[in-house]
């Protein structure tokens, strides 16, 4: 068993390798830390599914990740209020494949206040490093079988309770800033 869940590690961590595409907009020193940080989440995927939810799997963690790249890529481009409508797209979709709340709140709004003083391989540490599950969390709830999506409604969870507080906070915050 154990050379089954090795070689699923290694598809895995190909699967993310082989795509130029994923962080075809950064530069070496930020490509390399978000194909460093979807390998081992790839790799961690590897060791809870089965075939099947693996390549799903796999294929949302790729989505995420050049999400990742789009946003850092666009961040010059972006106003505060359209990077943090992508920053609230790729935490629900990191959530949902990796099945834990991301660390976001008071990051968001420092990622939100230093997105453009800071250069592209800190930013993706930083978002990466708020995507990534605690050491030994097991991960990916929202594609085990255990999805939402096919009871209608989905269930208000911790992060989806974040989520309405962190647009209030955010409403708040740029209320303050532009005036109406």
């Amino acid at each position: 068993m154990p050379n089954n869940v090795e070689r699923e590690k290694q598809r895995a961590a190909e699967m993310i390798l082989e795509s130029e595409a994923l962080t075809d907009d950064l530069k070496d020193t930020a490509a390399k830390h978000l194909l460093d940080w979807s390998v081992a989440q790839a790799e961690r995927l590897a060791t809870e599914r089965v075939e099947k939810d693996l390549d799903r799997a796999l294929s949302s963690l790729r989505r995420v990740t050049k999400r990742i790249n789009n946003l850092v890529a666009d961040r010059a481009e972006l106003t505060d209020s359209e990077f943090a409508i992508e920053m609230d797209k790729l935490f629900a979709a990191a959530n949902e494949l990796l099945g834990f709340p991301a660390q976001v709140q008071v990051a968001t709004q420092s990622l939100l206040a230093e997105r453009s003083r800071l250069d592209e391989a800190t930013l993706v540490e930083r978002i990466t490093l708020l995507l990534t599950p605690p050491e030994g969390a097991k991960t990916g709830r929202g594609l085990r079988g255990h999805s939402n999506k096919s009871e209608g409604e989905p269930k208000k969870g911790p992060f989806s309770r974040f989520l309405t507080a962190f647009r209030r906070v955010f409403k708040r915050a740029t209320a303050k800033r532009t005036p109406e």
